[in-house]
């Protein structure tokens, strides 16, 4: 097994994402039939060949040990000191170069192996530049297959997997993707992934980590507000800013930011629609925020209108509040800590621009 982090900036610090990788690597450890089974070889961006490995098969003695809960327990305690050894682990070079990671990775990993991709996927180096990827959101396939297969690296026989794509660490200042453009992130990786020719492609839900990122190195920015142009994919509303404190009532600066979307609805073809979805961060002791997260929907669409949006492209407004669908956990660990700069994440109206279905 091999874990690539392309550990930038924008990307949360890898010492978070082992407890989403926890089961993996028990999983991968306890499968050890022989001394070293259990290694795991880390790749970072902007180095060559391997940055470390860690060898999580459990022993005693000289041979593998047996006993499933004392196997266990050494496994557990070596992934607490590769956690540890994460710590200072970031990027080399500035950008973020998700290609070129897994390309490294895949280099390094046996036939038959597995390599796990830690990374926002918000690449911005060549040929996965997704700031002049053009319409990549509205057409994420066609992007990915129009890549040079010269560029594309060959992982015939061995195992792809994605975590954390579509979520940048949380201090960075790359915006966070909606709901479309996260989707259109997972559909543009995974069909490069099978181009690859890799045994199998999956990604998995949600933020990889929610840490700080320890990079200090210059990332771009991606534009994620395509739908002035391409009339479909998601605007995120910051709901601290348009919003009056624990209130569904729009601050006066709030046309600001509505009246382009406004104006560019008014650009679309007539088949579009556009649904408000509000969310709502997790406080303690402060309900499930379905109520204040659906007004706020609400009130965005009816602000559009106001502000001279087609009434016809006017969809529906839905409240998840913090029961589902969340941007990112803003109370992460097995305590459940609130995370103030997290949460802030999560308070925000969704718009998601799609074609009206018949």
């Amino acid at each position: 097994m091999t874990i690539a982090f392309t550990a930038t900036a924008a990307d949360p610090a890898p010492s978070g994402a082992i407890n989403l990788l926890h089961d993996d690597l028990l999983r991968h450890a306890t499968e050890a039939l022989f001394p070293g089974d259990g290694k795991v070889g880390l790749v970072v961006q902007g180095t060559i060949g391997l940055a470390g490995t860690t060898d999580l098969t459990p022993m005693r003695g000289d041979e593998v040990e047996a006993d499933p809960d004392k196997a266990a327990e050494k496994i557990d305690g070596r992934v607490a000191d590769m956690t540890t050894s994460l710590a200072n682990l970031h990027a080399g070079t500035a950008g973020l170069d998700v290609l070129g990671v897994l390309d490294t990775a895949l280099e390094t990993t046996p036939t038959g192996g597995t390599v796990i991709v830690v990374t926002s996927g918000l690449s911005t180096t060549a040929p996965v530049d997704l700031r002049a990827a053009g319409d990549w959101m509205l057409y994420p396939e066609r992007f990915a297959k129009a890549i040079d297969p010269a560029n594309i690296p060959h992982a015939t026989g061995r195992s792809i997997v994605f975590a954390g794509l579509g979520y940048p660490a949380p201090n960075s200042k790359q915006p966070v993707p909606g709901t479309a453009a996260r989707t259109a992130l997972t559909h543009l990786w995974m069909t490069i992934c099978r181009r690859t020719g890799a045994s199998s492609c999956s990604a998995t839900d949600g933020p990889a980590s929610t840490m700080d990122s320890t990079s200090t190195l210059d990332v771009p920015v991606v534009n994620l507000n395509q739908v002035t142009t391409t009339c479909i994919g998601t605007v995120t509303v910051d709901g601290d800013v348009a919003f009056e404190s624990e209130s569904a009532v729009l601050t006066p600066g709030a046309g600001k930011i509505l009246a382009p979307i406004a104006r560019s609805l008014r650009r679309c073809p007539a088949d579009r629609v556009v649904d408000a979805i509000g969310h709502a961060a997790e406080v303690p002791g402060g309900g499930d925020g379905i109520a204040l997260s659906q007004a706020r929907a609400q009130a965005v669409l009816r602000r559009l209108l106001e502000l001279g949006a087609p009434r016809r492209v006017i969809g529906t407004a839905t409240g998840f509040g913090n029961t589902s669908h969340q941007i990112v956990d803003n109370t992460p660990g097995e305590a459940g800590t609130y995370v103030e700069k997290l949460a802030r994440l999560n308070r925000v109206v969704e718009l998601v621009i799609t074609t009206r279905k018949n």
